[in-house]
């Protein structure tokens, strides 16, 4: 193994990785399916790439497990979830979202209500190139702050990486 592999190796493990940690919208869901699911929260995983979380709907005789993904963890800290908002196990809340393509019991969501009433987005459609969340408080919609790219800056940082990678390794060649 020459003395440039080994950087090169390691440099697309490292930020190449970044390029498939995210995923648009619509490779996973059915913009055609929306689902409202008013449940009890099982679990929340609040973490990267995406937020995860577990509703049980019981309107129905039998329970039924949903499972939601929601935007990534650090744009949600950026908005109004902050720690005392955070979903919690034990939690009664309506998501609005949309249905998985496969269709088994996972949806992307769009929005929560909370258990105070709010309405708060846990989408971010500049990420994911889904639809924007239907936010309503009381009559008037409420706005979102833009949140700049549309993609990652760690999937930009990837594409960074492999590029130099490729520009070395061609010059290496040319020498």
């Amino acid at each position: 193994m020459n003395r440039l592999s080994r950087p090169a190796i390691l440099a697309l493990a490292l930020g190449g990785s970044a390029l498939f940690a995210h995923h648009q919208f619509a490779t996973e869901f059915d913009v055609d399916k929306p689902v409202a699911i008013r449940g009890t929260i099982k679990s929340v995983d609040w973490g990267e790439p995406h937020v995860g979380f577990v509703v049980t709907d019981n309107s129905s005789s039998i329970p039924q497990n949903w499972k939601f993904e929601g935007a990534s963890a650090s744009t949600l800290d950026h908005r109004e979830w902050n720690s005392a908002n955070r979903l919690k196990a034990g939690d009664v809340i309506t998501v609005q979202g949309f249905r998985a393509l496969d269709g088994t019991m996972s949806a992307s969501a769009r929005s929560i209500q909370v258990p105070d009433g709010r309405i708060l987005s846990i989408s971010d459609s500049q990420e994911d190139g889904g639809p924007a969340p239907q936010l309503t408080s009381g009559t008037s919609p409420v706005q979102l702050p833009r949140m700049g790219l549309r993609i990652p800056l760690l999937t930009l940082a990837g594409f960074a990486v492999a590029f130099f990678v490729f520009l070395m390794m061609r010059h290496r060649r040319s020498a």
